[in-house]
């Protein structure tokens, strides 16, 4: 057989849709872009392995873990040169979004808006539809699991002292589709018979 798999659902797309919904949500899209030496906006939200500049505030989105979802199901279609199913597979993300701001700021006054500020925004403001509707444009659905203040990164390193960190993890689902195509199939088979050629017989 000749069986080829696509890839129906873009998960670069959902991410992007989950960075853009964190944004929303938190607050961070109302504070002014900064700007790295070449002129690029540094994003105030990422998803975590990537090399980025940071400037504070930012977040970062963790996938914690992946819950089984069972067995999907599938959708048949056939024409004169293929056979096509495609099957459709729930799926679950637990995430941890983490928020990172300094105490003061660079005339040393301090800054209220604090790490728990953005996560606690993001869970009063994430079912309104400015950051809903975000989500809703790729078909996911979420629903908030729990928040964790922290004080500090490391409190006994000077550099990281004065950063307040707190997180808030939510889980993202949705379906997962998966398309495998056949060229090369058959549905029937004759069995061989003397009267159709199929089957020799010898004596002894």
């Amino acid at each position: 057989m000749t069986q080829t798999i696509e890839q129906i659902t873009d998960f670069s797309t959902i991410e992007d849709a989950i960075e853009a919904w964190v944004l929303s949500a938190s607050g961070l899209s109302s504070l002014t872009a900064t700007k790295d030496s070449k002129g690029n906006t540094i994003p105030k939200v990422r998803w975590a392995g990537f090399d980025l500049p940071r400037k504070r505030p930012y977040a970062v989105i963790t996938i914690v873990s992946q819950p089984s979802q069972g067995h999907p199901w599938s959708s048949r279609v056939k024409t004169d040169d293929y056979v096509e199913k495609t099957y459709s597979h729930p799926f679950a993300w637990n995430t941890q979004i983490s928020f990172f701001t300094d105490s003061y700021d660079e005339n040393g006054a301090a800054i209220r808006a604090t790490a728990y500020r953005f996560a606690q925004n993001t869970l009063n403001r994430a079912f309104l539809v400015p950051a809903k509707s975000l989500l809703d444009a790729v078909n996911i659905a979420y629903a908030p699991m729990s928040q964790n203040i922290q004080p500090g990164v490391l409190e006994g390193v000077d550099s990281d002292k004065y950063i307040h960190q707190a997180s808030v993890e939510f889980t993202f689902s949705g379906i997962a589709q998966t398309k495998l195509k056949d060229t090369d199939w058959f549905e029937t088979i004759t069995v061989p018979t003397e009267a159709n050629s199929g089957l020799t017989l010898s004596g002894a």
